[in-house]
Order: C-alpha cells, then sequence, then structure tokens
C-alpha cells in the first residue's frame, strides 16, 4: 500500500488493492477506508480473498461517486481507464480530439488549439460512450468555455451559409450585414435557431420594408421559399434590356429604382404593380419625354439620338436627303 495508506490485510488483497485504479480517485477513499475496516476488525473474518475482492468491486457500486447524478457510465470508464492504462486513455482522447477538428474545420474554425481539442476531446468521452454527436459538438464548442479567439472563422459551412442568408436577404429587397449573417449561421449550424425560424426573420423583416406587395403574395414567396428577385424576374429582365445590360443579375428588387417605381398611379387613378411593359416604359423615361440617366448611356438610346439630331437638320435643311 501506499505511505498514506497502511493496512493490515492478507497479503494477496493488499497487493491487488495498491494497485487497483480506486485508490486515485479521492471521493472512494471514505469507501476504501470503511472496507479495509471491516477486513481488520474481523467482519470478512471466514471470507476468502477472491470473494473479499468481489465484495469490493460491488460496494464501489453503492458509493455516491458511482451513483452520483451526471456519473454515468462513460465517465467511470474513463476514469477507470485513466488509472488502470494510461497510454490507451491518453491515446483515446488524442484521437477523439482529431475527430472532432475535423467538424470544426469543416464548419472553419482552424484556430483551435491543440490543448482546447483535447479538452473537448475528454469531455466528450466522459460524457457518451462513443463521444458527442455532431449536433453536441457544435452546441458544445459554441456555448462552451472555448476562448474567442479560437472560435476565428475562416471559409467553410458557416461563411457559405451566411452568404447564403445575404443572399436570400438581397433576393427579398433587403440588406443584411456580413457579421449579422454569420452570426446567424452560426446559430444555425450549434442548433440555436434552424432554418425555418431563420429565414422566417428575413422573410418578416422584407415584408416590414417592401409593404407594397400583398400578403396573399408574401405567403406565396415564403412558402415556397422564393424571392421578390424571382418574383419579378420578368420585370427586372425588362429594365435590364431597356438599360443595355446582358441580364438581370446585377438589378435587385432592393435597388434604389425598384423600390421608388414598383408601384404606379394608371391613368385611371388606381394604384398598380409594375409590370415588365410598364417596367420597360419607366426604365427609359419617367415622363416621356426626358431619358433616364440610365438609358442615356445606352447604345439605343445614341442611335435613336443620332437619328433624331439628323432628322432635324435635315428639316432645316443643313444636310441633304
Amino acid at each position: 500500500m501506499s505511505d498514506e495508506m497502511t493496512y493490515n490485510l492478507p497479503a494477496t488483497l493488499d497487493a491487488w488493492m495498491e494497485h487497483h485504479w480506486s485508490y486515485q480517485i479521492p471521493e472512494l477513499k471514505p469507501y476504501i477506508d470503511a472496507f479495509v475496516e471491516k477486513v481488520e476488525d474481523g467482519t470478512y473474518a471466514l471470507v476468502d480473498v477472491p470473494i473479499l475482492k468481489e465484495i469490493f468491486l460491488a460496494g464501489i457500486q453503492d458509493t455516491a461517486w458511482w451513483t452520483a447524478e451526471g456519473q454515468h457510465e462513460p465517465n467511470r470508464n474513463m476514469d477507470m481507464l485513466q488509472y488502470t492504462d494510461f497510454q490507451t486513455y491518453n491515446a483515446l482522447i488524442k484521437q477523439e480530439a482529431e475527430r472532432l477538428k475535423g467538424i470544426l474545420e469543416a464548419a472553419g474554425y482552424r484556430n483551435v488549439s491543440r490543448d482546447t481539442l483535447e479538452l473537448l476531446g475528454e469531455a466528450s468521452l466522459r460524457s457518451a460512450v462513443d463521444g458527442w454527436g455532431d449536433a453536441e459538438v457544435k452546441h458544445n464548442f459554441t456555448h462552451g468555455w472555448i476562448p474567442e479567439d479560437q472560435k476565428e472563422l475562416s471559409t467553410g459551412s458557416i461563411t457559405e451559409q451566411a452568404d447564403d442568408l445575404v443572399q436570400l436577404a438581397l433576393g427579398n429587397g433587403i440588406t443584411l450585414s456580413a457579421t449579422d449573417a454569420e452570426r446567424l449561421a452560426t446559430d444555425l449550424w450549434s442548433g440555436a435557431k434552424d432554418a425555418t425560424q431563420a429565414r422566417a426573420g428575413i422573410y418578416a423583416d422584407a415584408r416590414i420594408a417592401n409593404p407594397w406587395l400583398s400578403d396573399d403574395e408574401w405567403d406565396r414567396i415564403e412558402a415556397s421559399g422564393s424571392t421578390l428577385d424571382a418574383r419579378f424576374l420578368n420585370t427586372r429582365t425588362a429594365v435590364a434590356d431597356a438599360w443595355g445590360l446582358p441580364n438581370a443579375d446585377n438589378l435587385h428588387i432592393s435597388d434604389p429604382w425598384f423600390q421608388a417605381n414598383m408601384t404606379y398611379q394608371a391613368e385611371d387613378g388606381t394604384t398598380k404593380m409594375l409590370d415588365p411593359i410598364k417596367a420597360a416604359e419607366l426604365a427609359r423615361t419617367a415622363d416621356g419625354k426626358t431619358p433616364t440617366p440610365q438609358y442615356a448611356r445606352t447604345a439605343e438610346y445614341k442611335k435613336k439620338q443620332g437619328l433624331s439630331n439628323r432628322t432635324l437638320l435635315q428639316e432645316l435643311g443643313a444636310v441633304s436627303l
């Protein structure tokens, strides 16, 4: 036995207990002392050593250390392995750390230290027989004690998700900052929010920012996971054509021109939604005379302007017909 614990035990029992893992767990010392006292006072006088060993091991399972809330099988297994086969114990932690590293790096967390990974690895193995599942890894990393400087994000699934959210917002006529998008994407990754909640927040803001569209129209867009840009693709394309653009990819309903023209006063006095025909007209001129700045830069307008000038000169006799 150790110098701190000197007991009068049968030699074979003494040698066995001296190397038992339970001696390394402070919470078990009261139980060990009580067991040894029974051996010494003759309570187990007629019991053979093999049976004493069984009694000792069975008794551990009745201790507060064994039965305490939160003290479950994986944690006990790691405790025992730590004191009986430290090499294997350490190897398992390193292996688990590598598994967690793969999950975190895929998300974009590439600045997590080896020490942190191994602390996470040990906590994982002490929490579940096969370690944390993906959802638990993500939640515990995001909401745990990890130093903030180790949560710096690089390109990965979180930043990709953030980009998707920025595009969803842009397509619905609002702006979502990169910081807010990253925070929201992190919530999705960690399980703090689900995709439905995240998208619902964007659509709610988009409805407020674009009150000119009816609730029924918004309901259809949100239910299909679509966007204002998709709903008004033909209108955007008509404007792109008027302005001499190859396509409408860089024209969004959030652009000031669309925000100012999505509804207009018809000749009969009613308010109408901008359609492709009216969009093409307004994209060229707002008053029927003066070209819009965008249209004035097009080859179409310059060509018409050149023909118009030539006609005027012809009428004045400055050029021959």
